[in-house]
């Protein structure tokens, strides 16, 4: 067999190093922080493996990294510099705009909005599962029409 090499998300590996560099370690200490082998780390900050869901979520908490950043290069690296985010109100104490937008919306769609800015790894699984709807409509795969019987 084959050992192929497959890289995963562009640029994932390049935005993982910023962030060990950003906080000044080392790979060795990336990855003990992280609680993988240095091997893995190495191969995750290559683009060659995507890390478990239980190092996202150490980047996550940890680092506070967001995962839209991580994943996809949209936003700041960061969730503190997301202004508001976490309590979903202004420096001011006003609710923000993102809130009053979500009023107008229904309760359903209102709470699930509200879970995808709260859980960053909820909002990845259900982005990746639009790009793949995306993706089979612009191709005009049969996927397209699975993809809208499975969503009514």
């Amino acid at each position: 067999m084959t050992n192929i090499k497959r890289k995963v998300l562009p640029g994932f590996g390049q935005r993982l190093r910023q962030i060990r560099i950003q906080f000044n370690l080392s790979c060795p200490e990336m990855a003990q922080k992280l609680g993988i082998d240095l091997s893995t780390y190495h191969k995750n900050e290559q683009g060659i493996y995507f890390p478990s869901v239980r190092t996202l979520n150490l980047l996550h908490k940890d680092f506070d990294v967001s995962m839209d950043w991580l994943m996809f290069e949209n936003g700041p690296l960061q969730f503190k510099e997301k202004a508001g985010i976490n309590s979903l109100e202004s420096p001011g104490g006003k609710e923000s705009n993102l809130v009053l937008e979500l009023e107008s919306v229904l309760p359903d769609v209102n709470d699930f909005l509200l879970a995808m800015v709260r859980e960053p790894l909820f909002r990845h699984k259900v982005m990746l599962q639009y790009y793949e709807y995306r993706d089979s409509k612009e191709k005009g795969s049969i996927g397209s029409s699975l993809a809208l019987q499975h969503l009514s």
